[in-house]
């Protein structure tokens, strides 16, 4: 009974195979990939008979400059010098079988001459041929010659996947670290707990957390930068960007007009309200001082979508992460005429950049993740750990159309708190 059981088991288990596999379903991807495979299979061919006729063509060259050759000696005439002019008699040959050509030799060099310009043409057509074959069998294989060129001759090869918050300097940890006795409950307020400390007692990562730290604590601010693009290639190209917090809604706008025929104007307005979870993006035609717009409202972004195709939030004062996973060395701290602290650091070219890269990209109107190869930043802060300017130089490479140059950007930011803010002028919106 058993042997039964298991042999009816295997039985209703094949017939469910069959079923499975016959039905539609199945027998649709199952002719679509037959079909694909003949294709392929079609295009190879092609490509193996056009490189055959490429190697036919090839040795029939040969052969025929072999041929020329041999003509070469037969056709001597008294204007062409022979190899020795005191032997009479092998000039005396020469002569007689130059004379002696038949009609059928004749045609025979013609026939010749007819082949090499065949040759030409066969050849063009050939490499084509093969160049278009390549082409097809990259559509089925989805590796065709422009994708492998833009997907991986133009493609940055550095890795940018990192989570960034892992490289973010905990503010708890730099206030403990530094200020004995302070309460964290109360960490708003830790200028009450310095006693006595000024930027020189500190290291240049935790100045600048700290600095940070206090420019997200202000009721306002604006922050303000100008610079240039050098390429080398195109003339100097001008930017602009700006932040501001009004106590009710952040922004961020940023601006480059065009300099050739290939590039048009960029501007982007992004506003978010405070609170909010929802951000409006604006884009429009410059004004004639290239720092405002028309702004006219293009579409609306969740937080987490913004983020996630610009890297850097709107209500972020900062474009790169800076702290001491990031800054791979910095200067001795200087005071300024003023009495500001002067902080100079160098930055990792990935890490610091790990959100940065997707606001380049967009706001620069690239086609891929600029490659950094350099990244200096200058700070300016007060003895309260204010924020005065931040003046940055980066190198790196964009991608932008089938072109990859370097660029050398320069920008200095100014900033001001808690002072009152006039925000970007943008139509109303539902």
């Amino acid at each position: 009974m058993a042997n039964k059981k298991n042999h009816a088991e295997g039985v209703n288990k094949n017939s469910n195979k069959e079923a499975s596999n016959n039905s539609p379903l199945f027998a649709v991807n199952n002719k679509e990939s037959l079909q694909q495979k003949e294709n392929e299979q079609d295009i190879l061919q092609e490509i193996k008979k056009a490189m055959a006729e490429g190697v036919y063509n090839k040795n029939e060259e040969v052969q025929n400059r072999e041929e020329d050759d041999n003509d070469a000696k037969i056709f001597i005439t008294n204007d062409i010098p022979l190899a020795n002019k005191k032997d009479k008699a092998f000039r005396l040959v020469a002569e007689k079988k130059s004379k002696e050509l038949t009609a059928e030799q004749i045609a025979k060099k013609e026939k010749k001459e007819a082949k090499k310009a065949a040759y030409k043409k066969t050849t063009f057509k050939h490499k084509l041929k093969v160049l278009v074959a390549l082409m097809i069998l990259g559509t089925f294989t989805g590796s065709g010659l422009g994708v492998w060129y833009f997907n991986f001759a133009l493609k940055s090869n550095v890795d940018y996947s990192a989570d960034p918050d892992d490289f973010v300097q905990s503010i708890d940890e730099t206030l403990t670290k530094n200020f004995a006795g302070i309460n964290l409950e109360d960490k708003e307020n830790w200028m009450n707990y310095i006693d006595g400390k000024s930027p020189a007692d500190l290291n240049a990562a935790d100045n600048l957390v700290l600095t940070f730290y206090n420019a997200s604590l202000a009721t306002s601010y604006t922050s303000i930068g100008e610079g240039n693009i050098v390429t080398g290639i195109t003339p100097d190209q001008f930017m602009y960007s700006e932040r501001k917090f009004d106590g009710n809604s952040y922004s961020f706008v940023s601006i480059s007009p065009t300099t050739n025929a290939f590039v048009g104007d960029i501007a982007v307005c992004d506003i978010l309200g405070k609170g909010s979870k929802l951000i409006k993006s604006y884009e429009g035609p410059l004004h004639e001082s290239n720092k405002s717009a028309d702004w006219e409202y293009v579409a609306s972004y969740t937080t987490d979508k913004y983020e996630e195709m610009s890297g850097v939030a709107v209500d972020d004062l900062q474009a790169y992460i800076v702290g001491e996973k990031t800054i791979v060395s910095s200067s001795e701290i200087q005071t300024d005429e003023n009495g500001n602290y002067i902080i100079k650091v160098k930055l990792d070219n990935i890490n610091s950049v790990l959100k940065y890269v997707r606001q380049v990209k967009r706001t620069g109107g690239l086609d891929s993740y600029p490659e950094f190869l350099s990244i200096e930043q200058t700070y300016t802060i007060t003895q309260d750990w204010q924020l005065v300017s931040i003046y940055t130089e980066e190198v790196y490479k964009a991608l932008k159309m089938v072109a990859r140059p370097t660029i050398h950007a320069t920008m200095t930011t100014n900033f001001t708190f808690n002072e009152p803010v006039t925000m970007p002028q943008v139509p109303p919106t539902l």
